[in-house]
Formats: C-alpha cells, sequence, structure tokens
C-alpha cells in the first residue's frame, strides 16, 4: 500500500504492507484533501511521530465492516477526524494512503446523490458550521479577517445562513464590529483586532494555531469584550449544505494529483484546496 508519512518533517511517499483489526472500518480513499494541519505536521511545528500517516479530509468506500455494523462493504463514507483520544492524521494514521482503517464511530455514511469530490470537503465545511454556535447574530455587523479559503468559506456559510452586514477582508478596516472571526491570527495583529470591536463585541478564535499568541488583556477587560472558540459544527448538516451547495464549493476546488505529484504539491494552497487519489485521476482533473 502507498501511503505518505512525515519523515523527518517531510511528507515521503512509503510503501507498507498494512495490517487491519477487523473490528475497525477499511477505507478504501478516493478523494483525501490537503489541510494547513498537514503542512504543519510535515514542517514539525505540530510534533508527530516521524512514520505517521497523515491527512484527515477523505471521502471513499467501505471494504470491511465489522460484524453487526450498521455500515455496509460498498458504501460510500467521510470521516469525522475527531476521536476521543486525539486527531485523525495526528495521533493515529491517517487519510493519504491507499486505504485507511478507523473505529465505526467516525465513519459518517454520505448520501449517493453527494459526489465523492464534494464529500471529502465535508469536514472543512463542518469546521466553518462551527461560527454558526456561537453567540453571533445575523443582524449584527461582523468581519472574517484574514485571506485564502478558510476565510473564504467561513464568510459563504456566514452569507447563506443569512448574515448581510458582513465584510471579509485580510486586512483590518476603519471600522467597528459587533464581531470579528480571525482565521490567522497572529500577536502583531491582536492589538488591532480587539479595537476593531465595538464595546461588548466578540472576537471568535476560528484558527487552529500551535503558536503562541499574546492578546491585550487590559483592553478586554475595560472594553467588557467577549473571546470565543469555534472548534466543529454538524458533519451531518455540512452534508446537507454541500448536497444543497449554496456555496458553491467546486469554487474552493484546486487540481487533484496522484500520490507522487501530491507530495511535490505539498505546501498550503490558500487559494483552492489540492486534493490526493489512489485512483490515479490526472492532475488537474476535477470531478463534477
Amino acid at each position: 500500500m502507498y501511503c505518505i508519512q512525515s519523515i523527518n518533517y517531510t511528507p515521503t511517499v512509503m510503501t507498507i504492507t498494512p495490517s487491519f483489526s477487523p473490528q475497525n472500518v477499511w477505507i478504501q480513499v478516493h478523494y483525501a484533501g490537503l489541510c494547513r494541519t498537514d503542512v504543519m505536521a510535515a514542517k514539525g511545528i505540530i510534533p508527530v511521530p516521524k512514520d505517521r500517516i497523515l491527512g484527515h479530509e477523505c471521502s471513499g468506500i467501505v471494504t470491511h465492516a465489522p460484524k453487526h455494523s450498521t455500515l455496509e462493504k460498498g458504501m460510500p463514507v467521510t470521516i469525522n477526524p475527531l476521536y476521543p483520544h486525539g486527531f485523525l492524521g495526528l495521533d493515529m494514521n491517517g487519510v493519504f494512503a491507499e486505504h485507511v482503517e478507523v473505529p465505526e464511530h467516525m465513519v459518517i455514511p454520505i448520501p449517493t446523490q453527494l459526489s465523492l469530490q464534494k464529500a471529502a470537503f465535508t469536514e472543512p465545511v463542518a469546521a466553518a458550521l462551527a461560527v454558526l454556535d456561537c453567540d453571533i447574530h445575523t443582524n449584527e455587523k461582523g468581519l472574517v479577517l484574514g485571506k485564502g479559503r478558510i476565510a473564504k468559506l467561513t464568510f459563504e456559510i456566514l452569507k447563506a445562513h443569512g448574515f448581510q452586514y458582513l465584510q471579509w477582508s485580510d486586512a483590518i478596516p476603519q471600522d467597528r464590529f459587533d464581531f470579528i472571526i480571525e482565521t490567522n491570527i497572529t500577536s502583531n495583529d491582536a492589538e488591532q483586532v480587539v479595537h476593531a470591536l465595538k464595546r461588548k463585541g466578540t472576537l471568535i478564535l476560528k484558527s487552529r494555531t500551535y503558536t503562541e499568541i499574546s492578546l491585550p488583556t487590559k483592553t478586554i477587560v475595560q472594553r467588557e469584550l467577549r473571546i470565543q472558540g469555534a472548534h466543529y459544527g454538524s458533519f451531518e448538516q455540512a452534508i446537507d449544505l454541500l448536497i444543497k451547495d449554496p456555496i458553491h464549493c467546486q469554487q474552493f476546488f484546486g487540481p487533484v494529483h496522484s500520490i507522487h505529484d501530491f507530495v511535490r504539491h505539498f505546501n498550503d494552497q490558500e487559494e483552492h484546496k489540492i486534493f490526493y487519489s489512489p485512483l490515479n485521476i490526472g492532475p488537474s482533473c476535477v470531478e463534477s
């Protein structure tokens, strides 16, 4: 089996002989998307074992299900990468491989009307949907701060859910907002971000940074600001959104690569999501 492992902080194509447990679900990977988290793991920013198989966004077909499972062989599925003791592709082997093995509770069936490439985008959509669980309202003035697909996806999802007074910018406008959603904040930005909020405004932390960020606590206290984290929304809601597709998710998709080409393009493509397919779908191919 081909897979992409982190070897000395570089992504490397390896050949391994899998040894899967019959108690888990085995999935033939059809599409796997590259994420900022994968890049940070490959660079050593996120520590992982040197032989860890990376990747956590995927779709595929069940090739084995345990006894008494509600899943069946041949069923199209995606994966929720969260599990009680960690995260897929960091704390357990991930999806940059021909096959992946996960516990049944992580597997989510997908309707047949959803293409497998769109299904591989479920995890990013579920992550962006988390902002809807924060204490923000459609009649408030908001800002999605950042550039690239993560910021744009968050912006499109909020617009699709009725947020009319919303801006998207990679710079902080000369304005005041009820809420600001950051997608790649640094300590250098924090002071400006805080001052761009109205009194009692809300700062929503969306990025999964693995570096420490300094926040101006005195200003936060004096202006009675709130800080909320946004982790994940519902994966089922994400699938429903992808089927209805008010966000036109195809706009976020870049090329599909075979495993060796995928490694050569293994960097964080901010504008578009690039995919790996073990099925040798040619470069620059995008499923309709």
